[in-house]
């Protein structure tokens, strides 16, 4: 059934078979560039461009082709920013970290709090990011598949996003924090 939705997609609209050929083989290639204005277009539907950019999104991609500060590897990495705000604003500041692993296996469930938060340091969004509210009845076999998945994903291989390239992946352990509402009174 699933075969006949993508030809049935691809009848509708055809131009998603070129795109689908060139996405693959921007990623199979490394070639950031072609990957990016694929996606850009399947995302947007329009033409990127970068020799001119206009829109707020294009002026985003252009950033990723042509600002590569090194410090950017640093602030997309979970655990390294960390060290870099902190400098900037203060510890006090930062959510406390409670270990850093290679590996899901290295982690010592026993050491950890009741509470805490696992993610992974080189994903973006929340498809790395398990919370642990009761340690007691915390499903470790999710956890793990959830967070190595997020640890095989390669962001820049497969959406050019520039500063994840060669972003250490691991796991990071940090405090569980609750956002408490306070109530507004006249």
């Amino acid at each position: 059934m699933i075969f006949f939705d993508k030809i049935k997609r691809v009848i509708e609209r055809p131009e998603r078979l070129l795109i689908g050929i060139q996405l693959r083989w921007a990623y199979y290639t490394n070639n950031q560039k072609l990957l990016i204005k694929v996606l850009y277009r399947l995302q947007l539907g329009k033409k990127l461009n970068l020799d001119f950019p206009k829109t707020f999104t294009e002026k985003l991609q252009w950033l990723k082709f042509y600002d590569h500060n090194p410090i950017y590897h640093q602030m997309v990495d979970k655990y390294e920013v960390k060290k870099f705000v902190a400098d900037i604003i203060g510890e006090k500041y930062i959510i406390p970290t409670l270990g850093v692993w290679d590996s899901f296996e290295e982690i010592d469930f026993d050491s950890l709090p009741d509470k805490f938060v696992l993610k992974t340091t080189n994903g973006g969004g929340s498809s790395g990011v398990v919370i642990c509210t009761d340690k007691a009845t915390f499903d470790k076999r999710t956890a793990k598949e959830k967070l190595e998945k997020s640890m095989a994903n390669d962001i820049y291989k497969a959406m050019g996003e520039w500063a994840y390239k060669d972003v250490p992946k691991r796991i990071l352990a940090e405090k569980f924090m609750i956002s408490i509402k306070k109530k507004c009174s006249n």
